[in-house]
């Protein structure tokens, strides 16, 4: 798989040309070929390690911190670099339209075994931005399925708001509401659904709990400015959102903000929202202080003290926590599991079975040593839910910074900043994990730092995924899943060696061409 330079499109011309949109350099000379399996120099016989519970200001929280003040930086960074014109590859934007993924390129976009169906700009989202949001930046997204029609929904965040796509027809994506932030703007926005409404949170100060009827979205054609339905203030900013559909319940997580009367440490805060207009809070676990995020289910793995109890799996800046939160007045620490190289515990999910958690740190491609180079995957044996142990560590062949994933069926979906959407094939017998399918929504270079996909949602009956780029909008994409099989049967190690080229100058408005390729290559494991 060769992705190679797609000619006739306006405006791509070479170095040698003049006058025209778009000015490439040469291609440099292609990387060394670099495996998805990486042999260990020295062994690692203690991969994880039971821990303390503590609701103490921990240097997790700090890492929060520091994490949230890094990507404005960077983002700074380019903007600035962007008004001097010192930066030219950072004018790249997608091409819109639909585009299979033909020898490495979907458009312009690095692909394996995925199509680009459609992409609309934050304009096209139906963003006006708000007072102060000179550079908006895309963040969390989701999904909803009407249970009327079967229409699918993209739900898609914002730095201003939350947007309402209808992308029953990938391929022409229609706009049909919008939501404002409660407040102010925040890069931070965080969006879950239960039955037909969506919860929506964030990091902008005071905005509490957005609730919204999806179904006044039915049967739209334009987009319409709305309100939300309720708004719970019983908190103010808080970092994420997580639901469980089948026992009514929302637990906002990592609440800062001390002078509300809920903020739980910034551990898991409970609302019932049996009656979706009205969440009403019911229980608060802060005994392990910040939790990041969480998966919380009930319960049906082969562990048979949990069997049918809600468990909540929670990922707390510096270890896996388990909680059992079926007494919503008694909530209770089953296990926290510190592991190996832990920089900042980000994300992660269970497999349907409840077998296996793959989790993903935010900070740990972001060292120095030779261990901290690529993109890493942790997969957990929660057979026992009071021994997590952690079994392997999936190595990508890029190095990029991993922020969500989510599992369905032995595929995990990974929104990985530069490297864009990865999917990652599980074999739980052996806690291996290898690279089935990628699309690149960032495709300027990949590197260990916060641009591209922010977040993916795998989970529409038609099999389209939708992607939420912070730099340019969303992105509706297409598996090409007998591609995938065929990958996954014939246990190909995934192995790559890619090449780039600068952008010399580029005029607003104008498209360039692919600016790094990818072809596949033969890397021996020996190990």
């Amino acid at each position: 798989m060769i992705a190679l330079l797609l000619l006739g499109l306006a405006g791509y011309v070479s170095a040698a040309s003049v006058g025209e949109s778009c000015i490439t350099g040469e291609w440099s000379d292609w990387s060394s070929c670099t495996s998805s399996k990486h042999c260990r120099k020295e062994p690692l016989p203690v991969f994880s390690y039971p821990m303390e519970a503590t609701d103490a200001w921990d240097e997790g929280r700090d890492a929060m911190g520091k994490i949230m003040a890094e990507k404005e930086r960077q983002w700074k960074a380019i903007d600035e670099c962007l008004a001097k014109g010192t930066c030219p590859e950072h004018k790249w934007r997608p091409i819109p339209g639909s585009h299979d993924c033909t020898q490495g390129l979907a458009g312009d976009l690095e692909c394996l075994n995925i199509h680009q169906r459609s992409y609309r700009n934050f304009d096209e989202l139906g963003y006006v931005p708000v007072a102060g949001d000179i550079n908006p930046r895309g963040n969390d997204i989701w999904g909803w399925v009407d249970p009327l029609n079967n229409d699918e929904y993209a739900i898609a965040g914002l730095s201003g708001g939350t947007s309402f796509v209808r992308i029953t027809d990938p391929q022409n994506p229609v706009t049909v509401g919008f939501i404002y932030t409660a407040t102010t703007f925040s890069t931070w926005r965080d969006i879950k659904v239960i039955g037909n409404y969506a919860y929506i949170v964030s990091e902008a100060p005071d905005h509490g709990l957005q609730v919204f009827d999806l179904t006044r979205l039915r049967g739209r054609t334009s987009i319409e400015y709305f309100e939300p339905d309720a708004v719970n203030n019983d908190f103010g900013q808080a970092h994420n959102i997580v639901a469980n559909e089948d026992t009514n319940f929302v637990y906002v997580v990592g609440s800062r903000r001390g002078d509300y009367p809920r903020i739980c440490a910034g551990g898991l805060q409970v609302f019932d929202v049996k009656e979706p207009l009205n969440p009403t809070f019911v229980g608060c676990f802060g005994d392990d202080g910040y939790v990041h995020d969480a998966q919380c289910v009930v319960y049906h793995g082969p562990d048979t003290r949990y069997i049918g109890r809600e468990i909540c799996f929670s990922f707390n800046e510096n270890s896996l926590t388990l909680v059992d939160v079926t007494d919503k007045s008694n909530m209770r620490m089953i296990t926290k599991t510190g592991y190996i190289n832990v920089a900042y515990t980000h994300q992660g999910w269970v497999t349907e079975n409840h077998e296996l958690v793959l989790l993903d740190d935010e900070l740990d491609e972001n060292g120095q040593t030779p261990d901290r180079q690529f993109t890493k995957t942790y997969a957990w044996d929660v057979r026992d839910l009071q021994n997590p142990t952690l079994r392997s560590i999936f190595e990508a062949s890029v190095r990029s910074i991993d922020h969500n994933q989510y599992i369905l069926g032995d595929l995990t979906f990974q929104s990985n900043y530069e490297s864009g959407l990865r999917v990652l094939h599980i074999n739980e017998a052996t806690y291996e994990l290898n690279l089935v399918a990628f699309i690149d929504i960032y495709p300027i270079r990949t590197a260990a730092e916060f641009n591209g996909a922010w977040s993916v949602y795998p989970y529409f009956p038609s099999g389209n995924v939708v992607i939420q780029s912070i730099n340019h909008g969303l992105f509706v994409v297409e598996p090409d899943m007998p591609a995938i099989r065929k990958q996954i049967q014939s246990k190909a190690i995934y192995a790559e060696q890619t090449r780039s080229r600068p952008v010399l100058s580029v005029n607003k408005g104008s498209y360039c061409p692919a600016l790094v390729e990818t072809k596949t290559c033969d890397a021996p494991v020996l190990c």
